[in-house]
């Protein structure tokens, strides 16, 4: 399957599937890039839990249960501890070519589960991305893990942006 995350100002972005919006991500407030609610089918009953101020992992909490953890690595991969039904399972985002900003998630006998593709227009200053699932994915926070992604691919932007600045 194919989905699509769209920009609406800078703030915004939707999850869509066959032209229905599936879930909102949404930056709240004038500077704030690390601290997204979601919204997914009108709930918003996940809360990102950041640790630290100092570093960039973050939990996705529902229901007082974590369901993804994100721990950003030096090499700039990122493993995710994924909670679902009871099973843990451990995946690796990674950057797969630099000059065309594509992610590739990997599970963990490294096969490709999906990959997510940055598409920048110039004229608007906004990111669209694509996701073309490998795999047929199968789980009850799927739209989260999604929008959880992106917002993991605009973290690693923004400290890519400081440390050349």
């Amino acid at each position: 399957m194919e989905y699509l995350v769209t920009t609406e100002g800078f703030k915004k972005y939707n999850l869509i599937l066959n032209n229905s919006i599936l879930a909102k991500m949404n930056y709240i407030g004038w500077l704030n890039s690390t601290h997204p609610s979601f919204d997914i089918n009108n709930k918003k009953n996940y809360l990102l839990d950041k640790p630290s101020m100092w570093k960039s992992n973050f939990k996705i909490v529902s229901f007082n249960q974590v369901i993804l953890e994100f721990n950003f690595r030096w090499n700039g991969n990122i493993t995710i501890k994924w909670n679902d039904n009871n099973h843990v399972k451990i995946v690796t985002l990674r950057l797969q070519s630099i000059w065309k900003s594509n992610y590739v998630l990997y599970n963990e006998t490294g096969n490709e589960i999906l990959i997510i593709k940055c598409k920048y227009d110039w004229k608007t200053w906004k990111s669209n991305y694509t996701i073309t699932e490998s795999t047929n994915l199968i789980s009850n926070h799927k739209e989260v893990l999604y929008l959880s992604l992106i917002h993991c691919i605009i973290t690693l932007k923004n400290m890519a942006a400081a440390a050349s600045a």
